[in-house]
């Protein structure tokens, strides 16, 4: 994004938005695959982002930078999950918690309380995906609960 700065001169504003899918081990099931990273890994990530000077934004901030480029930080990040699965509610949101971070899950309501049936043609495992229960703890530790088309 960019900005202009008081005297008018054009600066930089970054956003980075960070996208992960599943947190923790893959099931006995699966096979080696980028959609899994472990715990050790993510909180590595996030301790970093901790101690880089970076921020980490809710969904409402990143909205409103997108009408006002200017109000979010210099370095803003944007921590965000796809398709719902359980992994984060029991691996990921411990470690949001600790270092007091927002995020965003993006979840295909269809599914919702069921398996990940869109990686039934893949060579990815069926991993469950949260509950509407599971979906407003999720809400209540600071978890946008945003929905993804299936």
């Amino acid at each position: 994004m960019q900005v202009r700065g008081t005297d008018g001169v054009a600066e930089k504003s970054r956003v980075a938005i960070l996208a992960y899918h599943k947190i923790g081990q893959p099931s006995a099931a699966a096979w080696d695959t980028w959609f899994y990273i472990s715990e050790e890994i993510f909180e590595r990530q996030l301790r970093c982002i901790a101690e880089s000077g970076w921020e980490v934004i809710d969904t409402a901030r990143f909205r409103q930078g997108l009408d006002d480029p200017g109000s979010l930080p210099d370095r803003s990040v944007l921590l965000t999950f796809d398709d719902g699965y359980q992994s984060i509610l029991r691996c990921a949101l411990p470690h949001l918690n600790a270092f007091g971070f927002p995020a965003v899950i993006f979840v295909p309501t269809g599914l919702v309380g069921d398996v990940s049936r869109f990686d039934a043609k893949t060579r990815e495992p069926m991993e469950p995906i949260c509950s509407w229960d599971e979906l407003r703890e999720l809400q209540r530790g600071g978890v946008s609960v945003e929905s993804h088309k299936k």
